[in-house]
């Protein structure tokens, strides 16, 4: 028989696998305030894992791939927003985030970007600018 605490912990354990990050395991001292998951490269993301037996976002989600996915690759989006919230979130599958994920990495790897915990690049980026140059100024006497 299952202990009431294997459960939220596989799911921990579960994200750190797919997401390639590390459960962060705080013992008996739950005074502590951490994340569940860190990954690295991506200290921006804060984690936290929650089990429930039934999320009713979930049978929605479900709805979209269903209706939607017709590809192997296509991921399904749930974007939801509480009518008192002034923000929206967004739902994906913890594989399809993990997929996400890999795709940034190998484009960092490919642009040689790191990022640090203030989100800032470490290393330039090139890029060119998205507007036209502004004519030069003609000066009178």
């Amino acid at each position: 028989m299952k202990r009431h605490g294997d459960a939220w912990k596989g799911l921990e354990r579960l994200v750190a696998k797919v997401l390639k990050g590390q459960r962060v395991c705080r013992g008996n001292d739950f005074s502590k305030e951490d994340v569940d998951d860190k990954i690295p490269g991506f200290d921006i993301l804060r984690i936290d894992a929650k089990y429930r037996k039934k999320w009713s976002h979930h049978t929605y989600l479900e709805e979209v791939a269903k209706k939607y996915c017709k590809d192997e690759n296509d991921i399904p989006v749930l974007v939801t927003k509480h009518h008192r919230m002034k923000s929206a979130n967004v739902t994906v599958p913890l594989e399809s985030f993990g997929r996400l994920l890999d795709h940034i990495r190998r484009l960092k790897r490919k642009l040689k970007v790191g990022y640090d915990s203030k989100n800032t690049t470490t290393k330039a980026i090139p890029t060119t600018p998205n507007r036209r140059p502004r004519p030069a100024k003609v000066q009178t006497p």
